[in-house]
């Protein structure tokens, strides 16, 4: 299991995008009980491997498509020269 900060830095995702999703879709953290902080000071939320697929398949496809988009203005790019 992985915090969202987690999940973003090692995917190279923007932390506050990727809580934007979560918060939008609705995916749940696993329940976590910490002796150690107040309920001021709450522990980090933690994902399973199921959320996180979810979380990474959304952003894969925004790649994807900025990758496309990058791909296209390169060639019009050369087009031009």
């Amino acid at each position: 299991m992985k915090t969202l900060k987690q999940i973003a830095n090692e995917n190279g995702l923007d932390k506050q995008a990727v809580y934007r999703f979560v918060k939008k879709t609705g995916i749940k953290a696993e329940e976590t009980v910490d002796v150690h902080h107040s309920q001021k000071n709450r522990p980090p939320a933690y994902y399973n491997d199921v959320a996180e697929s979810h979380i990474l398949e959304h952003f894969k496809d925004k790649a994807t498509s900025g990758d496309v988009r990058q791909s296209t203005s390169d060639v019009h790019q050369r087009c031009s020269l």
